[in-house]
């Protein structure tokens, strides 16, 4: 089980840092390109980019941005814990019980912050902020890649918390789970005279 739940979170957590550290819309438009990030946009004219951290006049759209910073990172560190707290339940006998009941809260916070960064990450593109128009209504506009990375991490995260219910109190012996076989039932053999 721990194996699963490892794989499972760690790869959430690689796909929420992705999500976070790429743009969640792009714009096109004549030459011009635009990068719109959580933390920073990058503007690309004749080849030359220039990248910034923006503040935005619009008090609504800023406050959804920071919100939505705030939750990716959250769905960042919590996959990670995660990840980690399984992992230290393979290698440290000593640390298996205490992994084991903070494994299901780091998934499922995992699960949550997504959710909620993927929603507002929505409506940052697709809702008209301070009375302009939405960003999905101007032409040349797409998503980017920030939703459908955040999208498998929460995926993710929701095999890790499914693997989690499914093979809960389920504890192979220590010697089948040393030698990889923890789907085989260790048996004392019969003597036959």
């Amino acid at each position: 089980m721990h194996v699963v739940v490892a794989v499972l979170c760690s790869l959430a957590a690689v796909f929420f840092i992705a999500g976070t550290a790429t743009p969640f819309a792009t714009f096109s438009l004549n030459g011009i390109s635009i990068d719109a990030g959580l933390f920073r946009q990058c503007v690309t004219i004749a080849g030359t980019t220039l990248c910034a951290s923006v503040e935005f006049s619009c008090n609504a759209f800023q406050s959804a941005l920071v919100a939505d910073r705030a939750f990716a990172v959250l769905s960042c560190l919590s996959g990670g814990a995660c990840a980690l707290l399984a992992v230290a339940a393979m290698f440290v006998d000593s640390l298996a019980g205490a992994a084991d009941k903070c494994m299901m809260p780091g998934a499922a916070a995992s699960f949550a912050f997504s959710l909620i960064a993927w929603a507002i990450g929505f409506a940052l593109f697709t809702v008209g902020w301070c009375g302009g128009a939405a960003m999905s209504s101007v032409s040349g506009t797409s998503v980017g890649p920030l939703a459908p990375l955040i999208l498998v991490g929460w995926l993710l995260s929701a095999g890790a918390i499914f693997a989690l219910h499914r093979f809960r109190g389920e504890q192979p012996s220590t010697a089948s789970t040393a030698a990889g076989y923890s789907h085989v039932r260790l048996h004392r053999p019969r003597a036959s005279f």
